[in-house]
């Protein structure tokens, strides 16, 4: 009989999988121990990560990103900008689909959490009605997309954000979606103190010239 209270050597086993499923969307795959081959009944399962399974992809292109970004200086119509292109597998551009896209606004952690107020996030577009809807242009097989992020991270405790785009219809579950490089919004540059000695210097000017 075996003693269980005995110390197990660490093993480890690769394992190689492959999915064969028609239906798209998220799967994790769970591996047990075969309790009638080893006897063991207290060894706890493990899962992968959620794994996105997916003909096409949205591949990003990030055009003078800044790493961080002053919401008050440039004026109301400055803003961020980026290419979505989509993609097969082989990079190769994916034209003829007319993918309609969601933008979501996230903090730059392992977790991806999602910011509770979305309307922080604002899309720049020409909509004369309602606002801006991007999609995927099927004749070029890519968008441009301008956008804001109202609000600094000093108020979401000094976090980075991260723009999330993915396909917005349920028709297109098929398409992984593209991150942002992060940025950290800013309300304007601060301003540079000037040196004592320059304040000493001014003083004496004054004194020496009191009518000016």
């Amino acid at each position: 009989k075996r003693n269980m209270k005995t110390a197990l050597p660490d093993l480890t086993i690769p394992l190689r999988f492959q999915i064969n499923s028609q239906n798209y969307g998220m799967y994790c795959i769970k591996v047990f121990a075969s309790k009638s081959r080893t006897g063991l009944v207290d060894v706890k399962p493990i899962s992968t990560t959620p794994i996105h399974l997916v003909e096409y992809k949205l591949s990003l292109s990030a055009r003078d990103w800044d790493n961080v970004w002053y919401k008050y200086e440039g004026g109301k119509d400055k803003c961020m900008q980026v290419e979505i292109c989509l993609e097969s597998k082989d990079t190769t551009s994916v034209h003829e689909y007319r993918v309609p896209l969601k933008l979501s606004l996230k903090y730059d952690s392992p977790e991806l959490l999602q910011v509770v107020d979305q309307d922080l996030l604002r899309i720049v577009g020409p909509s004369v009605v309602g606002p801006f809807k991007p999609f995927i242009d099927p004749d070029t097989g890519k968008v441009m997309i301008s956008f804001r992020i109202e609000d600094v991270s000093k108020n979401h405790q000094g976090q980075d954000f991260i723009v999330e785009l993915s396909s917005e219809s349920s028709k297109y579950p098929h398409v992984a979606p593209a991150y942002t490089p992060s940025v950290s919004i800013r309300s304007k540059h601060n301003k540079r103190q000037r040196p004592n000695n320059s304040v000493a210097q001014d003083s004496q000017i004054s004194q020496q010239n009191p009518d000016e």
